[in-house]
């Protein structure tokens, strides 16, 4: 799943699953577009940008060892990336310095795999983990240079240069598999990765240097998703998903949980903007805006409340 706001100020959301297929979902209204179909087998991961030239898109994985590149605006598809060797898993994408937009596949085959946007060009082969990649986050740092940060089922996560294809660093501080990681840069300038996984736990830590900043604690069962931003009040959030049906709101900054809203099933995936949050709970798709309530409480970091989840749409 994944979440971004297109060129004319609308909230949209990208999902996707088993049916083979995307739907483009406009967050305003509940409105479901044309699917993006394409694929051959399960889409399992899907990211989106804007590109420089303004042109949105969306990056699908699939179970059928392809990517494939949509245009957003007219729900075409671009072209494909063919070069994993087993199921694609996730997949991120982001600018680098000299421009190039470009995307990161990863998946079954313990690899991920750095292609241009704009000619299908395979650019970097990162393959260092020992079993399957399940997740890949970017970010890129004040001084401009872009980090990816896999996670994998091997237990660990790695923070790559993608533009070099280096390796970097590796986080073993998880007891068992990653399955998620999002990444950010928190207001006083510090780079963050969040990695979540069958431990039960989410662990915050700094992809520059491998400190551990935070370990948040809270679900009762693996937790499979998350997702994280700074909100319009300059707070940083993360919000994560689980087997134990229920999202966690967490203050960033504190560590703090400060909100959690029960799921009609067990939480898969999670994509945040400005605009809200959505999570992917079974066959279900639930939307929660940032109330000023949740926003505020974020800020002051209070004890988590529970919310009862809302209907899906």
């Amino acid at each position: 799943m994944a979440a971004l706001v297109l060129p004319d100020g609308t909230p949209a959301a990208i999902t996707a699953g088993s049916d083979r297929a995307a739907f483009v979902w406009n967050l305003s209204t509940g409105k479901r577009h044309a699917p993006l179909k394409g694929h051959t087998s399960w889409v399992n991961g899907v990211a989106a940008m804007v590109l420089p030239d303004g042109t949105p898109v969306a990056v699908t994985a699939s179970s059928d060892r392809t990517a494939i590149v949509w245009n957003l605006a007219t729900g075409k598809r671009r072209r494909a990336f063919r070069g994993h060797w087993s199921s694609v898993r996730a997949v991120a994408a982001l600018v680098l310095p000299d421009g190039t937009a470009a995307a990161i596949t990863a998946g079954d085959d313990r690899s991920a795999i750095v292609w241009s946007l704009s000619t299908g060009k395979r650019l970097h082969a990162l393959e260092d983990h020992s079993k399957w990649v399940e997740a890949v986050a970017t970010l890129v740092l004040p001084n401009g240079n872009p980090l990816a940060v896999t996670a994998s089922d091997d237990g660990t996560a790695m923070v790559w240069n993608p533009a070099t294809g280096k390796r970097l660093r590796t986080f073993s501080d998880h007891s068992s598999s990653v399955h998620a990681v999002a990444a950010l840069v928190l207001p006083d300038g510090t780079p963050a990765a969040i990695t979540a996984g069958s431990d039960r736990t989410a662990i915050v830590w700094n992809p520059s240097t491998g400190q551990r900043i935070h370990t948040m604690e809270g679900h009762t069962g693996s937790v499979n998703a998350v997702a994280a931003l700074v909100l319009s009040d300059g707070t940083p959030v993360a919000v994560t998903a689980g087997d134990d049906r229920t999202a966690i709101v967490w203050n960033l900054t504190t560590g703090q949980p400060v909100w959690r809203l029960a799921l009609p099933a067990e939480g898969r995936c999670v994509s945040a903007t400005d605009a809200g949050f959505v999570i992917g709970c079974g066959r279900e798709i639930a939307h929660f805006g940032w109330n000023s309530q949740m926003v505020r409480e974020a800020a002051q970091a209070r004890p988590y409340r529970h919310r009862p989840g809302p209907s899906a749409r």
